[in-house]
């Protein structure tokens, strides 16, 4: 028997639409793999909204790599979160059953086997949540299949997650944007994920998250979570670097200071004075998905 601990993830973080992600050290999957002679799927933890049997992304996985198995899915991400909880399935049930029958995959293999089987269940390829899941910390991704190629820089983030009590589908929120936008737009976000790439790499938390609050995703999806701007700003007056939507939503991201205290309280009040209950929580950017000793 196989355990791995599979990480929520944040996507898109402002600029990088479908290519920035950011691994989180709470919370987290764990599933657990064993052979079997049919593919087996249980769920357990927060499981409401989570396709079982041949619905859930676990067994599209195993279809996908040929093999068959036991696997036992502890959902510690709620679905339809905007923190990857498919991503941390799809990602965890791969570096899995690779290490249950050594399947010899590289880093870019799993990712992209991990990104099909999420593109069978939300219908569009994109590996930005389960590279980060994989990889850990920051990961730039670009491409699929053999022209896959993604990076993972070790950036140390503080951050606070606030995630209202409402429901923002994959789908839904991709359908709002445009297939087409200006050469302005495009050479903001471009200027703004290259700069994000630089101050990652030198380790900057507060100028990567100051250039975390520019994206035309994030402007374009904001309407699907009410209070936002005003949630936004009590946050960045509380004294965070940078906030955004994280990937789809309705889960919101802010970048902290190691000494910040008081955002997530400020972003918890907006909501509840409006009605809209919500869960927030300090955590911090972590490793990805990583095989458990018995």
């Amino acid at each position: 028997m196989i355990r791995v601990r599979a990480p929520a993830t944040s996507a898109n973080l402002g600029a990088g639409f479908d290519v920035f992600g950011l691994a989180l050290k709470e919370p987290f999957d764990e599933i657990r793999v064993e052979e079997s002679d049919e593919i087996e799927i249980r769920l357990s933890g927060l499981k409401e909204g989570v396709p079982e049997g041949r619905g859930n992304v676990a067994y599209k996985i195993a279809e996908e790599l040929g093999v068959t198995a036991r696997i036992e899915i502890k959902k510690g991400i709620r679905s339809a979160s905007g923190l990857g909880s498919s991503a941390a399935t799809s990602a965890g049930v791969t570096v899995a059953l690779n290490e249950l029958y050594s399947l010899g995959l590289s880093r870019e293999e799993m990712i992209d086997i991990s990104a099909r089987g999420e593109e069978m269940i939300s219908g569009s390829y994109h590996a930005d949540n389960v590279s980060a899941a994989i990889l850990g910390y920051f990961t730039v991704v670009r491409g699929r299949g053999r022209n896959l190629r993604a990076i993972s820089i070790p950036l140390k983030l503080k951050v606070a997650v606030c995630l209202p009590e409402i429901r923002v589908a994959t789908f839904q929120a991709r359908r709002s944007l445009p297939e087409f936008i200006s050469l302005e737009e495009h050479r903001e976000d471009l200027s703004s994920a290259v700069m994000m790439i630089y101050e990652a790499l030198r380790g900057n938390a507060e100028k990567f998250g100051e250039l975390m609050n520019r994206g035309i995703a994030e402007r374009l999806r904001k309407k699907f979570i009410p209070f936002y701007d005003e949630v936004k700003r009590a946050a960045l007056e509380s004294g965070a670097h940078g906030v955004t939507i994280s990937g789809s939503g309705p889960a919101i991201i802010a970048v902290l200071s190691e000494d910040s205290s008081g955002v997530e309280r400020a972003m918890k009040e907006v909501f509840e004075r409006n009605g809209i209950s919500c869960e927030c929580f300090l955590t911090e950017s972590g490793e990805g998905a990583r095989i458990l000793e018995e």
